[in-house]
């Protein structure tokens, strides 16, 4: 800042001075570029976790990154305005003491240039430790994607299924309400008839209904008495002619054993007469066939001689 004013007020600076305070611009911008990385690959982190929409499945790398006042945004612009305060200030003297001698300024100069040299190494090591947590955290970007990869795979499987199993409960579904209705008209009619049922059961209820019935079953029971007294009177003449059928049959197998008797007699004597008959038949054949040979002796006699 004394710098500053004294370009402002004129005075010219020396080569160091000068060079001091290009090194001091540079690390400012060098300081506030890196938070502008830092901050971006904040953002970069919490859009690729809004855009996939697929579950965060470690945060510890995050958590450090928002727990750890090393490598937050903030804290670094925090750090590095109390950093560059703290250097202006070493400088910071009142504006009328412009007679400040050349030696002093450079003895603060040096040893501003020890800590902005520690300054360095501390934001070099820095770097290293965001580059390196860069990495693990594309890993980890890398290692999510991968997931909500699978995660997709699976999604798609399950949906196909879903709507598998929504096809099948519509058509089970479908085939209820047929059911349901079926049985709505099924109830129906039993509600019908069981109104026709009460009606019906109101009318007998009444004397006139009773009284009717009565005569009815008297009726019916005259009936049954005329019935079953003709029935035993049929059932006595059955019997009888049963009984007589019986005795007849009785009869007819009597005189059937006799005539198979005869008839057995009868087939004796056929069976004698035959072999009879087939003797004098034998008999009568052999004096056949002597009469021909004679016949046929005396034909060649007969025309031998002649």
């Amino acid at each position: 800042m004394l710098l500053c004013k004294q370009e402002e007020a004129g005075i010219q600076l020396n080569a160091k001075q000068v060079n001091w305070e290009d090194d001091t611009d540079d690390e400012s911008y060098d300081q506030e570029l890196e938070a502008h990385y830092m901050y971006m690959a904040k953002l970069q982190q919490v859009s690729l976790d809004v855009v996939d929409f697929g579950p965060i499945f470690d945060t510890e790398p995050e958590q450090k990154v928002q727990n750890d006042d090393q490598y937050d945004v903030f804290a670094i612009e925090c750090q590095h305005s109390e950093q560059s305060k703290s250097v202006h200030n070493t400088y910071l003297i009142d504006q009328d003491a412009q007679n400040v001698s050349i030696e002093s300024v450079d003895m603060n100069y040096n040893s501003e240039q020890i800590d902005q040299n520690d300054e360095d190494v501390d934001l070099a090591e820095e770097c290293e430790l965001l580059a390196s947590l860069i990495e693990k955290l594309k890993c980890e970007i890398d290692e999510s994607k991968n997931r909500n990869t699978l995660l997709e795979t699976s999604n798609k499987v399950l949906v196909e299924k879903l709507k598998r199993e929504i096809a099948y409960f519509k058509n089970k579904n479908k085939s209820l309400t047929e059911a349901n209705n079926k049985l709505s008209e099924e109830n129906n009619l039993l509600y019908a008839d069981f109104k026709k049922s009460k009606a019906e059961l109101k009318r007998r209820d009444s004397i006139e209904y009773a009284t009717e019935m009565e005569l009815e079953c008297a009726k019916v029971k005259c009936e049954f008495y005329t019935y079953k007294e003709e029935s035993h009177m049929s059932c006595v003449k059955y019997t009888q002619t049963i009984n007589d059928l019986n005795q007849t049959v009785s009869e007819m197998k009597n005189k059937l054993s006799a005539h198979q008797d005869t008839v057995s007699i009868l087939k004796q004597q056929k069976d004698a007469q035959i072999k009879l008959y087939k003797s004098r038949e034998d008999k009568e054949i052999e004096k056949v066939i002597d009469l021909e040979n004679k016949v046929k002796v005396l034909d060649n006699i007969v025309y031998k001689t002649g």
